[in-house]
């Protein structure tokens, strides 16, 4: 068991039953945990005990999470003040699938916290996080309600100062053991660029909100954690840079010193800083507190012109296209010997010069090198945006182009082995081309596809997207156009899928018995719904509809209708059951790689090669029941859990004849029916299974 604060006493009475007493000083909230599966560890840093309860089946992140929770207070100890109680309790806590505070007490989510592999930051950063409320809510109180801006922002700037102390900025959510240090030729996120970018996609999907906004006001669960965490932890970093680092840290250790086992305001806070400062902040908080305004730095031009004395004069005229009334920005100029000059230019009027005079030429100037401020569009920082290269995988960057690239190699009965090459472009706002170009060795041709894909932010959410698409697989010729809006009922947990494409496709070198050869131009309507009830996805479900029309410009013509219904609930500590119903028809004359199949639409791969089992209508079901065994194991350092499966799925393809009976509900013959069932044995990596 776990509480606030001390344990002063525990009472075993005859019938079996006990009674603890807890004793708290100080405090402004109170909090306890039970469980008979609790194990127990501890430690201790300067006489501050620190006790770790986790699940037996977790030890070693139980241990983890102890050790973690000693070096955060050590940490913010010496950043902030002495942490200010004699006792820390880290709990594993199935509490909604998130991490909580309260006074001497945090509870931490299972697959967060204590089974993603040690080198995933994030575990750390989630303990760092809720060590900081300790400071930031426990000690100095404040209205959670109407300025939760400074306790959560706080904690998440105070993690973010955490990570990137600790491991660098470059390393905000991985630090790799030696064995899989290969990896660092991947481009992967880190703390500061991902709430930059949480930040933007709020402004892009118009729901940025005020920082200093209650709590209430907020329409979504989402929108309040990304402006009251992420924006408020880089408003705190953006004041930080532009006061510098020595001050800002004796404003935040004269804040916490001031106003500790006290409740605070932000007029309390900009006080602080304007004293320890002596600088006027009311222009810097009226902004980013109650405003949505933001910058656009601009390189304009550059502008080169001789010295009076020898040298350069290199002019960096910049615009600030943004609605912020004045923020103050850098200017760095980097000479081709490899010196870089850094200027600062106050932002006070729509346009400005900043000037370099140097003895040697200036090869690039960059608007914000450190990336600090509220700027809505990095790329135009400097005159000509910059393009990074990775192999296989990378995060999206916040100031360029990010291209990545791997190999590709296949084989088909038909047409053998080939090879080629996959590539995509993105830039930082999610707008995505991918290309892919092969080679078929057989029969000596190339094959490409190309995508280009645009998130719609101006319907509310990243989801909505547009997308176009061409290929060429020497079999079938396609292009296509698709639309997808996308509604969100964060109420209900509810996410609604409208799917609009206008599809054209020109079948020819037709050598498979379950294809025919002929041009088809379809439009295609499909709705889906999901929904989920909780954060933890105990239990939820999917339903679809889809239809298809050929027009009649093509070789074929029929009307094609399909519904599914499907489910997933968790059954006991970790079993996963999923179940599905569907069915189909179509009226018309379609090619066979169109008509229902029991592998394609039925998920039945053990009728993939039959070309018995296609047909003009499909009905059936599909169920998988999954057990994860709590025993698990690391390899290179990848924690992996054991899962038994088993699934059994039913289905029946209708020829036309039978579409018509069963429409009429004249005749429904049961018969031929076909079924595949069977387990499965499978290892599922926590790293990325708890990360999606």
């Amino acid at each position: 068991m776990g509480a606030t604060g001390c344990l002063v006493e525990e009472i075993a009475h005859p019938q079996g039953t006990k009674t603890w007493v807890w004793q708290a000083e100080n405090v402004h909230d109170f909090a306890w945990v039970a469980d008979k599966n609790y194990r127990e560890t501890s430690t201790e840093w300067k006489g501050i005990i620190i006790r770790s309860l986790y699940f037996k089946e977790h030890k070693k992140g139980g241990e983890r999470a102890a050790k973690h929770a000693r070096e955060a207070i050590a940490y913010f100890s010496q950043k902030y003040g002495k942490y200010p109680y004699s006792t820390l309790t880290v709990c594993e806590s199935y509490i909604g699938g998130i991490a909580m505070e309260y006074p001497t007490l945090i509870m931490l989510p299972p697959v967060l916290s204590y089974q993603l592999p040690s080198f995933f930051t994030i575990v750390e950063a989630a303990t760092a996080h809720e060590v900081a409320h300790q400071w930031w809510y426990a000690a100095v109180g404040n209205n959670e309600l109407e300025e939760a801006w400074l306790d959560e922002g706080f904690a998440t700037y105070s993690e973010m100062c955490y990570i990137e102390d600790k491991y660098g900025k470059e390393n905000g959510f991985v630090n790799l053991p030696k064995r899989l240090k290969f990896l660092k030729i991947f481009h992967l996120d880190d703390l500061r660029s991902s709430f930059y970018k949480s930040w933007i996609t709020l402004n892009l999907e118009g729901k940025e909100r005020e920082l200093l906004r209650p709590a209430y006001e907020f329409e979504y669960p989402d929108v309040y954690s990304r402006t009251v965490c992420h924006k408020g932890a880089l408003v705190l970093a953006m004041l930080e840079n532009l006061l510098g680092k020595k001050v800002f840290s004796e404003i935040m250790r004269t804040y916490f010193e001031c106003y500790r086992f006290k409740n605070a305001t932000t007029e309390n806070f900009q006080a602080v800083a304007e004293e320890v400062s002596k600088t006027d902040l009311d222009w810097f908080f009226k902004q980013m507190l109650h405003t949505t305004r933001r910058c656009d730095f601009v390189l304009d031009k550059e502008r080169v012109r001789k010295a009076p004395t020898e040298g350069d004069l290199t002019e960096a005229v910049i615009k600030q296209a943004g609605d912020a009334e004045q923020m103050p920005v850098e200017v760095m100029a980097k000479l081709k010997d490899g010196r870089k000059l850094v200027k600062r230019w106050d932002g006070s009027d729509k346009w400005g010069v900043v000037t370099f005079e140097t003895q040697k030429p200036v090869k690039d100037i960059l608007v914000d090198p450190s990336n600090w401020t509220f700027d809505i569009n990095r790329l135009n920082n400097r005159r000509f945006p910059k393009v990074a290269f990775h192999p296989l995988f990378s995060f999206p960057y916040t100031d360029r182009y990010v291209v990545t690239y791997y190999p590709k190699v296949g084989y088909s009965d038909t047409d053998g082995w080939s090879g080629g090459v996959n590539s995509r472009a993105e830039d930082p706002f999610g707008h995505r081309l991918s290309f892919s170009a092969g080679y078929i060795y057989k029969r000596d041709w190339v094959v490409y596809n190309a995508r280009f894909f645009s998130p719609i932010y101006k319907w509310g959410n990243r989801l909505s997207y547009l997308e176009f698409k061409i290929a060429d697989d020497r079999h079938t010729r396609s292009q296509s156009i698709t639309l997808v809006p996308v509604l969100v009922d964060y109420k209900r947990y509810w996410r609604h899928f409208f799917t609009l494409s206008a599809e054209h496709e020109e079948h020819y070198n037709v050598d498979r018995k379950d294809c025919d050869s002929g041009v088809i131009t379809l439009l295609i309507f499909s709705y889906r719904l999901e929904t989920n009830k909780d954060a933890l996805r105990q239990n939820g479900g999917e339903y679809r509809v889809h239809y298809e029309h050929s027009l009649p410009d093509g070789d074929y013509i029929y009307d094609k209708y399909f519904f599914e219904v499907s489910r997933y609930l968790r059954l006991g500590w970790m079993a996963t059951l999923r179940a599905r119903v569907f069915a189909g028809w179509q009226t018309g004359y379609s090619p066979r790689q169109r008509k229902f199949a029991l592998w394609r639409e039925g998920n039945m791969s053990a009728f993939e090669n039959s070309n018995l089992d296609i047909g003009d209508g499909i009905a059936g079901v599909n169920t998988v029941l999954d057990f994860p065994l709590r025993k698990s194991f690391e390899i290179f350092s990848l924690p992996l859990v054991p899962t038994v499966c088993v699934f059994f799925n039913a289905g029946k393809v209708l020829d036309r004849s039978e579409v018509r009976s069963w429409a009429r509900m004249r005749k429904v013959d049961l018969r031929g029916w076909k079924a595949e069932m069977g387990t499965g044995f499978s290892l599922e990596c926590v790293a990325f299974a708890g990360l999606a």
